[in-house]
C-alpha cells in the first residue's frame, strides 16, 4: 500500500542516506533482475533453513547405500553449477552481465525468459556434451549420448532423497505441477528433449518400485 500511494521514487528519496544510491541502482540495466534473483535465492535459503519435514508415511527407500546417495547428489549438482557458470547466458539470466555493461554474449539471457531450475536442467546436458566430446573426440553421437546420460542422472535420479516420504511426494508434485503450467521455456525444453525425460520417470518409478 506504501508503495502504491507514494511511488517508488517516492519511496527511495524519503531515505536521505540511501535514496540517492539505491535509485542510481535501480536505473541500471539489468538492476530488476538481480534484485528479484536475491530475493529469491534469499527467501528459498531462510526457508530451507526453517523446513520441517512432514510427518508422513515412508514411501521408498533408494536401493544403494547412502554415501553413493550423497556422492552422487552432490557430485551432479556442482557439475550443473560449473556448467552454468561457464554459460555466458547465467550472467544475463543473474542481471549482472547487464549492470556490468559485459559484452552482449554475457548480458543477453537465455531465451523464452528461461527460469533457473529449467536452465540448470540444461547446463546439465550442455556440459555433458562438452565433456562428451572431450572423451570421445571426433564422435558426436557418443557426446550427445553422455550429455543425455548426465541430464537423466541429474534430473531423475540424484534430486531423489535417499528416504522418500509421502510429504515428499506432495512437495515434489506441487513443483513439477507448476513448472509445467507456469513455465513456458521448461515445457519447451522437455518437449525438444522429450525422450530423456520419459526416461528419467522410468529410472525414478524402477528405483521406488
Amino acid at each position: 500500500a506504501l508503495m502504491h500511494s507514494w511511488g517508488k521514487s517516492e519511496l527511495v528519496h524519503s531515505i536521505p542516506i540511501a535514496g540517492p544510491v539505491v535509485t542510481h541502482f535501480l536505473r541500471l540495466p539489468g538492476s530488476g533482475r538481480l534484485v528479484y534473483n536475491a530475493i529469491a535465492a534469499g527467501t528459498l535459503h531462510f526457508l530451507l533453513f526453517h523446513f520441517a519435514p512432514l510427518a508422513t508415511p515412508v514411501v521408498a527407500v533408494l536401493p544403494f547405500p547412502k554415501l553413493t546417495h550423497v556422492c552422487l547428489s552432490v557430485g551432479f549438482l556442482a557439475f550443473a553449477m560449473l556448467s552454468m557458470v561457464f554459460e555466458p547466458e547465467t550472467y544475463g539470466l543473474l542481471g549482472v552481465g547487464q549492470i556490468l555493461k559485459w559484452s552482449p554474449r554475457y548480458a543477453t539471457p537465455p531465451p523464452n525468459n528461461m527460469d533457473a531450475i529449467t536452465w540448470m536442467g540444461v547446463n546439465s546436458w550442455r556440459g555433458g556434451v562438452k565433456v562428451g566430446g572431450l572423451l570421445f573426440k571426433n564422435k558426436p553421437g557418443l557426446a550427445k549420448a553422455f550429455g543425455g546420460a548426465c541430464f537423466v542422472l541429474f534430473t531423475g535420479v540424484s534430486i531423489l532423497p535417499a528416504t522418500l516420504t509421502f510429504g515428499d511426494c506432495l512437495t515434489r508434485g506441487v513443483a513439477a505441477f507448476y513448472l509445467r503450467r507456469r513455465s513456458k521455456s521448461f515445457r519447451k525444453w522437455v518437449a525438444s528433449v522429450e525422450g530423456a525425460h520419459l526416461m528419467t520417470w522410468a529410472i525414478r518409478g524402477c528405483l521406488l518400485m
